[in-house]
């Protein structure tokens, strides 16, 4: 997680910070201070806050700038996930006692001013001091600490939101080569010049809205705007990297045919996980799988919403029935829990039968295998490159593991037994696999 952070933290600033294809000397040290928090020290002052800080289309709460008594401007950082619990302290001109941290240096003087620290000036007509990040304040709305009082960064990925039909109001440009779309349900969606072909002549959409783990608890003055997730690459020359990201914030626009179902498609695992199509494959969520087959039958004739997923490949998100559309959710999330696997492992020797690949930069990787035409077994990577080259159609080996229930909504036309594998032996040699946690395996 920390490293994923870090990761964040340095695209973001980089993306920010250039102008060009680089940045300077006193930018790469900036950039270091600022992230790197063993040496950094803590400092209150007395002041007030006399601007609030947004970023984005979604204008989500990242900082403010703070005045202190002794007329020193800081800009002062924010978590994103601290926006909506610290917000109602924020008052602009309140009085209050602030504790922020940071690098000695960085709070006294700032080295490199990029683009956002040369607006705030020049819109402000003010100096900045230095910059720091937020810790605790007390005021007469009431005290607030981030440790006790903050929100929490959790990876808990919230359900896309479905949209039927919804009318466009009207169009306009926006900073950043691109358009926004006003709809009647009071969602803006942002789509790039380059994109904008693929709402030609449309009057309504139909589309889904996601939402990155990384905004929950985001605080957001424009909560309803969305980026299309179209098919043009982000172009830094044109938009900065906060706008293109849009906090996490993204829209899917379906497109609607009639299909008839030719067939069942498999994944590896044998549950269901698509219907074969004229046109290619309609794909879906695995633990959708029942209710597919409940809103429509085999060789029926229905309409559908889907999104285009490569050549010959749709993700299916809705279908029409005699109750109106159905539609699902058919992101990649973890489903199970471990109450779906039986308690105590098992042991089965036997012969492989099937082996699945994964198409990888270089060579393809072990991904599965079938052992007697009725276990089906998943495979880490690291544990792949021990044993690929043993892995053969034939060979007899001994697994031991976890087996899966069934899991409500999938169906297994198959009929494997889906094992997380704990243990194989191969060619008299044991490999482990270690499982941290059962529910993110299969």
């Amino acid at each position: 997680m920390k490293r994923l952070l870090l990761f964040l933290s340095i695209a973001l600033f980089i993306g920010t910070s250039m102008s060009a294809q680089f940045y300077n000397p006193e930018a790469t040290e900036q950039m270091k201070r600022t992230i790197r928090k063993n040496n950094h020290i803590q400092k209150t002052m007395n002041g007030q806050i006399v601007k609030n800080l947004f970023k984005g289309r979604s204008k989500s709460l990242y900082g403010f700038i703070f005045k202190s008594d002794r007329d020193e401007y800081y800009h002062v950082s924010l978590k994103g996930w601290e926006g909506k619990k610290i917000m109602p302290y924020l008052k602009i001109n309140d009085p209050m006692t602030l504790t922020v941290s940071g690098d000695p240096v960085l709070l006294e003087e700032v080295m490199h001013y990029k683009n956002e620290y040369l607006r705030i000036e020049n819109t402000m007509d003010i100096r900045l001091k230095g910059l720091a990040h937020f810790e605790a304040l007390k005021s007469t709305t009431g005290a607030y600490n981030k440790n006790t009082s903050g929100g929490r960064l959790t990876m808990t990925r919230q359900p896309d939101k479905f949209h039927e039909s919804v009318a466009i109001l009207s169009k306009k440009k926006v900073p950043g080569n691109a358009w926004a779309y006003a709809l009647e349900n009071k969602d803006t969606i942002i789509v790039r010049y380059e994109d904008d072909d693929q709402l030609k002549g449309k009057k309504r959409l139909t589309y889904f809205t996601s939402e990155s783990p990384l905004v929950n608890g985001g605080y957001f003055k424009a909560p309803n705007t969305y980026n299309f997730l179209g098919k043009a690459p982000y172009d830094p020359e044109k938009e900065s990297i906060s706008d293109w990201m849009m906090a996490g914030r993204s829209a899917n626009i379906l497109e609607k045919d009639r299909f008839k179902v030719l067939g069942s498609n498999l994944d590896s695992r044998g549950l269901l996980n698509g219907f074969k199509v004229k046109n290619g494959t309609l794909y879906f969520n695995a633990r959708n799988g029942e209710s597919m087959l409940n809103a429509l039958k085999k060789n029926q004739s229905f309409e559908g919403y889907y999104k285009k997923a490569g050549d010959n490949a749709m993700m299916l998100y809705a279908i029409k029935n005699n109750d109106g559309w159905a539609f699902y959710d058919n992101s990649d999330v973890p489903f199970t829990t471990k109450n779906h696997y039986e308690p105590n492992k098992v042991t089965f020797t036997g012969d492989i039968t099937e082996t699945h690949l994964k198409e990888g930069p270089q060579s393809a990787k072990l991904k599965s295998f079938i052992v007697n035409d009725s276990i089906y077994v998943s495979v880490n990577e690291v544990v792949a490159l021990n044993i690929q080259k043993m892995i053969k159609e034939g060979k007899k080996v001994s697994i031991t593991g976890w087996i899966r229930k069934e899991v409500p909504g999938e169906v297994n036309e198959q009929g494997l037994s889906i094992m997380a594998m704990s243990e194989i032996v191969i060619n008299g040699k044991t490999f482990n696999q270690t499982i941290h946690d059962l529910t993110k395996v299969l």
